[in-house]
Formats: C-alpha cells, sequence, structure tokens
C-alpha cells in the first residue's frame, strides 16, 4: 500500500488552496479605484491652490483706480463642523472707459468660524467706506 501522507523531519506541509475560486484579494481594481479617487481630488485641490496664488500674484500688477461699494453682507453657513461666516462685498470700478463689477475680495476666497463680531466690525468699515 502507498501512502502519500509522510511525518517526520523529512516530511513537506502540505499546500492550503483555497476551495473556492478568486478571493476578495485577488483582485486590486478595489484599490486602483480608491488610488484614482483619491489623486483626482488631491488633484483638483491643488489646481485651487494654485490658481488662488497665482492669481494673488497677477493681481499685483493690476491698474489701481477707485471703485464704489455697492452692497455689503454678511454670510453665513452651517454645517456639522459649525458655523462659518464670509464678508460678502459687491463693488464697480471702470479700468480704461470700461466699466466692472466685482465681489472678489482675497484671494482665496476665504469662510472661518471665527468670530461672527470680527466680521461684523469688517462689514460697518466696508460699508463706511461706501459712504465716503
Amino acid at each position: 500500500m502507498h501512502n502519500d501522507h509522510t511525518e517526520g523531519p523529512g516530511a513537506r506541509p502540505s499546500e492550503d488552496r483555497p476551495s473556492s475560486g478568486k478571493t476578495k484579494h485577488d483582485s486590486p481594481w478595489v484599490l486602483i479605484l480608491v488610488g484614482l479617487i483619491l489623486l483626482g481630488l488631491a488633484g483638483r485641490g491643488a489646481y485651487w491652490v494654485i490658481g488662488d496664488f497665482w492669481q494673488g500674484i497677477a493681481s499685483l500688477r493690476w491698474p489701481k483706480t477707485q471703485g464704489v461699494v455697492v452692497e455689503t453682507w454678511l454670510e453665513r453657513s452651517t454645517s456639522r463642523g459649525g458655523t462659518q461666516n464670509s464678508l460678502k462685498v459687491v463693488y464697480r470700478y471702470a479700468i480704461a472707459g470700461k466699466e466692472y463689477e466685482n465681489n472678489r475680495i482675497s484671494f482665496p476666497e476665504t469662510r472661518d468660524a471665527g468670530d461672527e463680531a470680527h466680521y461684523r466690525r469688517l462689514l460697518n468699515e466696508a460699508e463706511a467706506a461706501a459712504c465716503e
């Protein structure tokens, strides 16, 4: 009688193989998909940061002019992270005889969970500047 099963110092352990086809570790597609999503999000974030940086640098060369503040308000939004405040200002100005209207007051535009009183002071300053 021939015995395939041997024991002792020279014996080799038997190889265990999964009884069913593929396991969840056989396919890397989930990891690849998650990696691509994270890479895309990081790329979009970098695009925003670099774009705001370059626009801020370019604004140093823009022509200087007088403008008129049209409207100001404090925008408040609430999310799971708490309440955020943002000062909003609409203004008009003219360059080389062409009139413009805009609301961008900083690069990047900011929202802050900071003190509402601070934003109220900024709002009062903007409104006072509009009356001058």
